[in-house]
């Protein structure tokens, strides 16, 4: 009876990846968001596979948190 679904017990789905160090060069338009001490530029790519999105935050401190 296992044999039947072995096929689906070994596949991997992934949810989320994080890649680093890697360039990304399209003629897509980045979003940016301004709020109380701080500027957002958010960058997407939505495919029917996959996506991808790059999340730039900067704080009046000078702090920067990238996603």
């Amino acid at each position: 009876m296992i044999g039947l679904y072995r096929d689906k017990l070994e596949r991997i789905g992934i949810d989320k990846l994080l890649l680093s160090g890697i360039k990304i060069e399209t003629d897509k338009k980045s979003l940016f968001t301004e709020g109380q001490g701080w500027v957002e530029e958010k960058f997407e790519i939505k495919e029917e596979l996959f996506s991808i999105e790059k999340t730039i935050k900067l704080y009046e401190s000078g702090e920067v948190r990238e996603r």
